[in-house]
């Protein structure tokens, strides 16, 4: 470095790809605290490569997440919990990508 020049470094926790959730064409993420699954959405509106498999590999985990969440706090005396944990994930989906539809002209 010469006369002052200043170095900047970007450090990300999603610089590298997760396992069955992306691959090296995807988007980093522009802030490190963003989560996985908006990076997904954003693809997925995006029209980029193997966004769809992401968005919907997100979408299972996070079903998994709250039907696991409901399973431990005594919900499985109803009926067909997974399915409604599956309900709740492509509901929380379907809002980002919402959420990112109407929000892209604001970059």
């Amino acid at each position: 470095m010469e006369g002052g020049e200043v170095r900047h470094e970007h450090l990300s926790l999603n610089s590298a790809p997760v396992v069955g959730f992306g691959d090296a064409s995807v988007t980093p993420p522009t802030d490190p605290r963003e989560l996985p699954s908006s990076r997904s959405a954003i693809d997925l509106v995006e029209g980029k490569p193997g966004a769809f498999w992401r968005a919907g590999g997100h979408t299972l985990l996070r079903s998994a997440l709250i039907g696991g969440g409901m399973y431990a706090f005594g919900a499985d005396r109803y009926p067909h919990l997974w399915v409604r944990a599956l309900g709740a994930g492509v509901a929380i989906e379907l809002f980002a990508i919402g959420w990112v539809l109407t929000h892209r002209d604001q970059q």
